[in-house]
């Protein structure tokens, strides 16, 4: 636009957003909070991915063919990502900090960017302020969301623009003009650009204009009708497939392959879930209503069930105006929005994981609903106090959102409404995932760098250790090493991955530093060194290591296993620079078990449990307590970081107690029979041969009960092999543990038990 177009368009833009002043004082101090909290956020473990994903687009954009990557991740839109990489380009930023950082404040502005659309929709529907700043402060006001609108790059801004293609509906059919649904239709595969199931907007328009049909007075009427659907349909195929790279080479294709791809997403994972572990294959009808019934403040609950009822209750009343042009037909749309994505997740049996962020977007027809409700309580009383009352009820719940914000900041993204428990210590986090994307680990670097004063400081980090530190400073990050070769002075550790404890009870007692929220653990800092322990921490440890030096070893292998009553202690004399880099694992199989997969101990048909070790007097030392029933068969080994293939379980020895002979003094039966998809060895017998996962140290073979080495090595699952043409270091998309490749059998086998 030319300096002179300019200076006529300026004043009409600043005449109208004038009446809006409200609104943009609002936003205004919602991005001054938001830039004085920038830096309180950590990344998350998608956030490289992300990022990795839009340079890859951008390499094939500039003719790369080769550009696109390989797997799932090529179905993921590049209409935020590509954006964010440009104008990191354009700035010069190079380093890690300055990246993240400035791609959280680009993410979290179109956040607020879509509370001002949502202000605007509303101000066009009810022609009311007071009822536009209820939604621009209900929208933002969601403490998961708000937390989220600043590390996620892919929920959050599909979110947003779901508000925005929203407007741009309402506009389109308000004005009634081609011009508004050609931007409509434009902006709708901008949506669909994003994630590929925003599509679902394009049936709901077309619906609409057909109901317009049925009214269109004479034919000139119908033309225009027919004429802007056709202008819709047409700019939204032809935008969306300038934005998607991957429908270039084969669109009808293409696109049936990115909706398949994603609605069965491939990555395959456990959730913890009302208490049980589910698979991501096999969540239940009511998990998407149950998350959001218990992670939605309680003011935008109420009103959003009465705008639902207030919307049912005017189809019921006035019929006729639901197919006509008016507020109430547009009320059934935002129901329809919410309520056909639920049911077509159930109905097609789409892979959900981490609560409910693959539906962030229904957080915007609900907060739509959320007005008409309050709209319709408003307008229900005659009196003005009265009416004044309920707009006081609505700022009451939105004020106790704003305390509770601040409360837990930053670690929003853990936010529980008090429809759940949120006073018994670690009550939630043994039902629900909590910090799954581990932004919180910025939290925990910052302690490890401030008790420490060594340079280097040796860290160890479940998942990828190099993202978690990306936006920490440069100094900073020099001072953190990542090595498998050398012990760490500190444990990095979350409870995201609760499928190798089986129960979800993490419990490390070497533990420096936690962090809490409602009581709940969501990270934990803890040590190799006994002498920063407490003291009696450290005496149990030497209790435990003076009784098993007394005894036999249970289990001769990398490091001796003892057994001193229920506790199970690991031992190395010798301990080497490298021995304590990994935690260890044990697998535990009940006596009276059998061999079908359907056997579940304690969280498992074996049961994994996870121990710290510590170092002192030149000695490497582990513990674990054992279930409390009879045992027949232990498996023991290591949890190790390779830098090319990442985490995995290294199994070592086994010990067959046979029939009986297990540890004694039985005081509770195994439990009973049970999925677990993350068992290794479920469909071979415990014990058996042939049942090895790593090579690794032999050992002995001892008189009556066994104890065997366990020495094959399966290939890596794909995505973790060595490095070459066309590979990936590690598994691109979600970071999960790194498991055999037999329990990858496991979990994708069609015929697992519900």
């Amino acid at each position: 636009m030319s300096r002179e177009g300019l200076a006529r368009v300026a004043p009409r833009i600043a005449h109208r957003l004038s009446g809006h002043l409200g609104a943009l004082v609002v936003c205004a101090l919602f991005l001054a909070v938001g830039i004085a909290v920038l830096d309180d956020y950590g990344t998350s473990v998608d956030e490289y991915t992300q990022r990795d994903i839009a340079v890859r687009n951008a390499w094939y954009l500039l003719g790369n063919e080769d550009g696109l990557p390989e797997d799932h991740n090529r179905f993921y839109g590049v209409v935020f990502e590509l954006p964010l990489l440009f104008v990191e380009r354009a700035l010069g930023l190079r380093d890690s900090r300055d990246v993240y950082l400035g791609r959280h404040l680009l993410t979290h502005l179109f956040f607020l960017t879509a509370g001002f659309f949502c202000y605007l929709l509303v101000h066009r529907l009810f022609d009311d302020r007071r009822l536009a700043l209820a939604a621009l402060l209900l929208f933002l006001l969601h403490p998961r969301l708000y937390a989220h609108s600043f590390f996620n790059s892919k929920d959050l801004p599909f979110l947003s623009m779901f508000m925005i293609t929203l407007y741009l509906i309402h506009r389109a059919f308000d004005r009634d003009t081609v011009r508004a649904f050609l931007l409509c239709g434009a902006g709708a595969a901008l949506l669909a650009g994003i994630r590929i199931p925003g599509v679902m907007l394009f049936p709901a328009v077309l619906a609409l204009r057909a109901a317009d049909l049925l009214y269109a007075a004479g034919w000139k009427e119908r033309k225009h009708v027919l004429t802007s659907g056709l202008v819709f349909l047409l700019a939204g195929a032809l935008t969306l497939y300038a934005v998607f790279p991957v429908l270039w080479r084969d669109p009808a294709g293409g696109f049936i392959e990115a909706f398949s791809t994603l609605a069965h997403h491939p990555t395959v994972v456990t959730n913890l879930f009302q208490g049980e572990l589910i698979l991501s294959t096999n969540v239940p009808p009511h998990y998407v209503p149950a998350w959001f019934a218990i992670t939605t403040p309680p003011a935008t609950l109420l009103f959003g069930f009465a705008g639902v009822a207030a919307v049912v209750h005017g189809g019921v009343t006035v019929p006729g105006d639901v197919l006509r042009n008016t507020r109430l037909r547009f009320g059934f749309l935002l129901v329809g929005a919410l309520v056909l994505p639920a049911l077509a997740v159930v109905l097609l049996g789409s892979h959900l994981y981490d609560g409910w962020r693959q539906m962030y977007f229904l957080h915007a027809p609900f907060c739509l609903l959320a007005v008409f409700g309050l709209h319709r309580l408003a307008s229900f009383f005659g009196r003005p106090s009265l009416r004044a009352g309920v707009y006081g009820l609505a700022g009451i719940g939105l004020g106790a959102v704003v305390v509770e914000m601040a409360r837990i900041h930053p670690h929003q993204q853990v936010y529980f409404n008090p429809l759940v428990d949120r006073t018994t210590p670690e009550y939630l986090r043994t039902r629900y995932d909590m910090d799954y994307w581990r932004p919180s680990h910025l939290q925990a670097l910052e302690y490890v760098l401030e008790r420490s004063s060594a340079s280097p400081v040796y860290v160890q980090i479940y998942g990828n250790p190099l993202r978690s530190q990306l936006i920490l400073s440069p100094a900073d990050r020099r001072r953190l090493a990542f090595s498998p070769d050398r012990d760490p002075d500190f444990y990095v550790l979350d409870h995201r991955q609760h499928g190798f404890t089986g129960n979800g009870r993490k419990r490390f007692p070497t533990a420096v530093h936690t962090r809490k929220v409602y009581g709940n653990t969501i990270s934990t800092v803890a040590t190799s060194d006994l002498s920063l322990v407490d003291g009696a921490t450290a005496g149990r440890y030497r209790e435990a290591y003076r009784s098993a030096a007394a005894a036999e070893p249970l289990i001769r292998s990398g490091f001796d296993l003892h057994l001193t009553g229920r506790t199970l202690v690991w031992v190395k004399e010798a301990c080497r620079p490298g021995d304590l880099s990994a935690s260890f694992f044990l697998m535990v199989v009940p006596a009276d078990a059998d061999t079908s997969p359907r056997q579940r101990g304690e969280g498992g048909f074996v049961r994994l449990a996870d121990s710290l070790g510590v170092k002192f007097d030149g000695r490497c030392l582990a513990l674990t307590t054992l279930p409390d029933y009879r045992i027949r068969t232990i498996r023991t080994g290591q949890h190790r970081y390779h830098p090319v293939r990442g985490w995995s379980v290294v199994w070592e020895a086994v010990r067959d107690f046979g029939e009986g002979s297990g540890p004694p003094r039985v005081r509770s039966p195994a439990p009973g029979p049970a999925p677990d998809p993350w068992n290794p060895n479920a469909s071979r017998r415990p014990g058996g041969g042939g049942t090895a996962i790593t090579a690794a140290t032999p050992s002995t073979r001892r008189a009556g009960n066994t104890t065997r080495a366990i020495s094959r090595t399966p290939k890596p699952p794909r995505g973790r092999g060595r490095r070459g043409p066309g590979r990936r270091s590690a598994p691109a998309g979600r970071d999960t543990p790194s498991v055999p490749r037999r329990a990858y059998a496991v979990l994708r086998r069609p015929s697992l038990p519900p």
